[in-house]
């Protein structure tokens, strides 16, 4: 088989043929004629026409990328004199009249919006995000037109962010079949009636469960157009609600044990001088038998056990924070009374 005939077959396009193929910097450029016979087709009525009336100048249209390089089709579209529309551009069925980009390229980037973000898409496909969103809204709308609408037994309904600021649209989910039925903006009650609205009244009462979060609109619409349904509220939101009545109840307690746990105790410590170093050094603290903390015995370790614990000479006597007065030179110290024997 020739290599322009192979091409040709690669295009994919009926009556149309390849003549040549450029390979530029970054993309793949592919001039496609139309064959001989092939006839033309109005673009506004769609009538048949064996003769054009003339050419317009070339168009560029994207098509599937080329080993990862972005796919051009260059071609001159005819114009053809309809009785019924006058001059009028043609219209290939392979392309939407005044568009950029196949038929087939945009059915791939509204599926690839299925899955990803339109800004990945875009991206991805290096595109201009707007032109990405325009093709995912038409396909969408195209996709609501001619899919049936499902009768929709158990109904979900939740709000998303769609951009800073608290703007927010409401989504409306069949729950069965895990497909989403509705899209409206704003989550107010005005904006949810309106899909009811739109939806029908067959369609509302054949709803047998709303699960939605705890919203007072959503609740009091659904109450509205959906009377005989049974009103489901999301484990999620209750959880959390629950988590917080739980923690508010806990509070007072929890501050009221801790507080316990730092009071002074009403036993001061009493101060005697280390018997190890001599008269001059620091006080040491000696904890009374009936606190309940464990308290020093005299070598400085703890005290297994209550029991254990012996009362200290020093402990019914008080300390004296009066400076000696024998004392004539040095810092004062803190002395205490003599013991007597």
């Amino acid at each position: 088989m020739p290599h322009e005939k192979l091409i040709s077959n690669l295009l994919g396009i009926p009556g149309w043929r390849v003549r040549e193929v450029r390979l530029e910097s970054e993309t793949l450029a592919v001039e496609i004629d139309r064959e001989a016979g092939a006839g033309y087709r109005c673009g506004g009525c769609g009538d048949k026409f064996l003769f054009c009336y003339d050419h317009e100048p070339t168009r560029l249209v994207r098509d599937f990328q080329v080993w990862g390089r972005a796919c051009w089709l260059e071609f001159s579209p005819a114009r053809v004199a309809c009785p019924r529309c006058g001059i009028r551009t043609e219209g290939p069925d392979w392309i939407r009249l005044h568009q950029r980009q196949t038929f087939r390229y945009e059915l791939y980037l509204a599926h690839l919006c299925d899955i990803l973000p339109v800004l990945d898409v875009a991206q991805l496909e290096g595109m201009d995000k707007s032109t990405v969103y325009r093709i995912d809204r038409h396909w969408l709308q195209r996709r609501a037109e001619t899919t049936p609408m499902p009768e929709v037994r158990r109904l979900g309904i939740d709000e998303i962010a769609i951009r800073k600021g608290h703007r927010y649209a409401t989504v409306f989910y069949d729950l069965e079949r895990r497909l989403v039925v509705g899209l409206v903006e704003g989550r107010a009650a005005k904006a949810v009636s309106r899909f009811f609205r739109r939806w029908g009244k067959r369609a509302c009462k054949a709803i047998e469960a709303v699960c939605m979060d705890l919203w007072t609109p959503f609740m009091r619409v659904v109450r509205r157009y959906c009377p005989q349904a049974t009103i489901v509220f999301d484990k999620f939101h209750v959880f959390t609600y629950l988590s917080t009545a739980i923690k508010t109840s806990r509070k007072p307690t929890c501050s009221e044990r801790t507080s316990k746990r730092f009071i002074a105790h009403p036993i001061a410590p009493t101060l005697r001088p280390s018997s190890k170093t001599g008269s001059g050094a620091a006080p040491r603290a000696v904890w009374h038998p009936s606190s309940p903390w464990p308290a020093a015995s005299d070598d400085g370790k703890r005290a297994s056990s209550p029991s254990s614990l012996t009362a200290s000479p020093m402990a019914s006597r008080k300390v004296s924070t009066t400076p000696s007065r024998s004392s004539s030179a040095g810092p004062t110290a803190t002395t205490l009374p003599p013991t007597s024997s």
